[in-house]
Formats: C-alpha cells, sequence, structure tokens
C-alpha cells in the first residue's frame, strides 16, 4: 500500500504488534482491512487444524450472514479457508446451514467458547452464556467489549497474528469455565438491569402524565 507508515513492523510496549493502520485516511484503513482478511484467511486454516488436533477439540464454523451482496457472504471465505485446508479434518465441522437468529443463538449456546468475526455472532454467543474471543474489525466492536467490561476478550483484526489468536484460544480454552462462570454471575445481570432501565423510565414518565393530565381535567 502507497505511504506505509513508520510504525509497521514495530511492536508496542509489552511486545503488541502496532497498528499498521494507525494514521492512514479512511479508503487505505478499509483496503488494509481487506489485507488483514486475506491474510488472515491464509494462516487461519493451519490454525484450525492445529487447534482441532492440538487442544483435541471439535471447531464449529456457522454463516452468521449469509447475502444478499458476495461481500455479505461468510460462506465464501470459509470455503477459501477449508479449500487452503484440503482433506477433510475429524473435528473440523462446517455447518453450512442458512440458519435463522433464534437457531444461530442455540446453537451458539452449545458451544463451549466462541470466536466471533462478527459483532453480532458475538453478541449473541455472550447472551447463551458463552465466552467469547471478539476479533474487532471495526471501533463498534471493542466499544460494545468496553461498555461491558470485557476488553481483555477482544483482539484487532488489523495488528492480529497466529500466535496471537492461538494463545488467546488456549487461554481462554482452559478458563472457559471460570470465564462462564463471569458472565453469569457479573456481566449477564448487569446488562439486563441496564437494558431494562429505559423501560422503567418510560413506564415511570407515562405513570407521572397519566396523573398530570387527570389533574388538569379536574
Amino acid at each position: 500500500l502507497p505511504g506505509l507508515p513508520a510504525q509497521a513492523g514495530r511492536r508496542e510496549p509489552g511486545g503488541q504488534p502496532a497498528r499498521l493502520d494507525a494514521g492512514w485516511p479512511a479508503a487505505w484503513k478499509w483496503a488494509w482491512s481487506l489485507v488483514a482478511i486475506i491474510v488472515t484467511v491464509a494462516w487461519g486454516s493451519a490454525l484450525l487444524v492445529r487447534l482441532v488436533r492440538q487442544l483435541g477439540i471439535k471447531v464449529y464454523i456457522f454463516n452468521q450472514v449469509t447475502g444478499p451482496t458476495t461481500q455479505e457472504d461468510d460462506r465464501l471465505a470459509t470455503r477459501r479457508v477449508l479449500d487452503l485446508v484440503g482433506e477433510p479434518v475429524d473435528g473440523l465441522i462446517w455447518v453450512d446451514k442458512t440458519l435463522t437468529p433464534s437457531q444461530l443463538k442455540a446453537c451458539y449456546g452449545c458451544m463451549h467458547l466462541f470466536i466471533a468475526s462478527r459483532l453480532h455472532s458475538g453478541i449473541f454467543a455472550l447472551g447463551e452464556g458463552v465466552p467469547v474471543i471478539f476479533i474487532n474489525y471495526l471501533t463498534k466492536t471493542r466499544g460494545v467489549m468496553v461498555a461491558a467490561g470485557l476488553e481483555d476478550w477482544v483482539l484487532d483484526l488489523a495488528s492480529i497474528e497466529e500466535k496471537t489468536l492461538y494463545d488467546s484460544v488456549c487461554t481462554a480454552w482452559e478458563d472457559r469455565q471460570k470465564r462462564a462462570l463471569h458472565l453469569a454471575q457479573a456481566v449477564l445481570p448487569e446488562i439486563i438491569t441496564k437494558v431494562n432501565q429505559p423501560v422503567e423510565w418510560i413506564a415511570r414518565d407515562n405513570i407521572t402524565w397519566q396523573k398530570n393530565s387527570r389533574s388538569s381535567a379536574d
């Protein structure tokens, strides 16, 4: 890409890769996001096989979005990944179905750990009490997780590396029961309380308005 910034290849304090898109115009950031996605697909296939074989787990791939355009069709990326994998791998399962939101939530709720490359897939999984690793491709993902107090569960697409994701998955897998308990006891109850607050405010204001209206009529 033109004008590659000086920080390319450098690392932030603590050893984290520096964001390559820092200070870039918006159009370049979109271009870099596409490049990052292609690179992720390239090593993502090896990563999936590694997770299945080294951790001894089953990995399910779901279609969160299937259109209407090809840019919004998860099946295309999944086919590329599985083409790179080559021969079938026991424990690597593509659920190649177009499911309703309710069906997706039900499936995600059966998982022990969820890797979300789309914001709403992660929200579905969180709502079912499943620990999630979010791949942050737009600022909205990190914003939601900061609000939920779960920023540590987010990885940035622009700076992600195979080792970073693998290590994060291994850590989350080992801590999955602890994380699920944290969701059930702390995170979700607080979110439910906050979600219900506007309803309570509206109901209270409506009662006040009705009382004032009757007083005025008298």
